[in-house]
């Protein structure tokens, strides 16, 4: 995590001097934000994720819309704010993206913010 800390940091210095458009810097805010969650500086990874996920659906690089809201889900999930994870981790299901990486991983953050609060599992058990 502290790696992958100082790669955001180290891109996101390169955006800031090159005014580089928005969708641009969904990836290295997402990647910072996550490093924070990892290193367990939650107020931190919530304003940086919360950011990213508020803003308005369009295109991105490197991490999808999708992915953004799916890690503000987590970060949701690991400040113990169940319901408010429940309906981001929703959102990302809707949330533009077409990779599979993200379509996964908003599944699982969806999954265990149902479980987080109690709620029916999104797969029915065996």
């Amino acid at each position: 995590p502290v790696a992958a800390e100082a790669d955001a940091r180290a891109v996101l210095q390169v955006v800031a001097t090159h005014d580089v458009l928005e969708p641009a810097k969904v990836g290295p805010r997402v990647l910072f934000g996550l490093a924070r969650l990892a290193q367990g500086d939650l107020p931190t990874a919530l304003e940086v994720l919360g950011c990213v996920a508020a803003e308005r659906p369009g295109a991105s690089v490197i991490f999808s819309r999708r992915h953004a809201v799916a890690a503000y889900a987590s970060a949701l999930l690991a400040a113990g704010r169940n319901a408010e994870a429940l309906d981001w981790a929703r959102q990302a299901q809707n949330a533009p993206g077409e990779d599979v990486r993200s379509r996964d991983y908003a599944a699982a953050v969806l999954q265990e913010a149902l479980d987080a609060n109690d709620s029916v599992p999104m797969v029915a058990e065996p």
